[in-house]
């Protein structure tokens, strides 16, 4: 029985904690979260454990049939017929980081109610640099941004 981590010791004597290596498994995880911010992980020491873990997850919750996981992930919800979600649109935004993105997520409804916000309003929501990209980003006239 040894001691649960991410890193052997070894690893991180060596000065090798700041690299990026491809083939470690903190790397791994370190870019799949940049790259899917909204990917929720789960980390566990033990399949047993993990089990647990799931049961308790899926306490007073119904089996999924296999047409509803089948659905889970198509581009039913899209905004448009290009297969863009609203998320990927709004994480493209300026002012818009991985960071922030939840706030506005958890206050307003859609892109349509975003854009109405004013510039106030976005500095509370997401900090007063990135309001400011955002709000000026929004109401940028079409005619500037196609001159340049």
């Amino acid at each position: 029985n040894w001691s649960f981590g991410f890193a052997v010791s070894s690893y991180i004597q060596q000065g090798k904690r700041d690299a990026i290596n491809f083939n470690d498994i903190t790397s791994k995880i370190a870019l799949l979260t940049l790259h899917f911010p909204t990917v929720r992980l789960i980390w566990s020491k033990g399949a047993d454990f993990t089990a647990e873990m799931f049961d308790c997850l899926k306490k007073n919750e119904p089996e999924p049939t296999v047409d509803e996981a089948i659905a889970i992930g198509t581009d039913k919800d899209t905004e448009n017929g290009d297969g863009e979600l609203p998320l990927d649109v709004l994480l493209q935004l300026p002012g818009i980081t991985v960071h922030n993105f939840r706030r506005i997520i958890n206050n307003v409804e859609n892109l349509q109610e975003l854009s109405r916000l004013t510039q106030q309003e976005l500095a509370d929501l997401i900090g007063q640099s990135g309001g400011r990209k955002l709000y000026q980003f929004m109401h940028e006239e079409i005619k500037q941004i196609a001159s340049m």
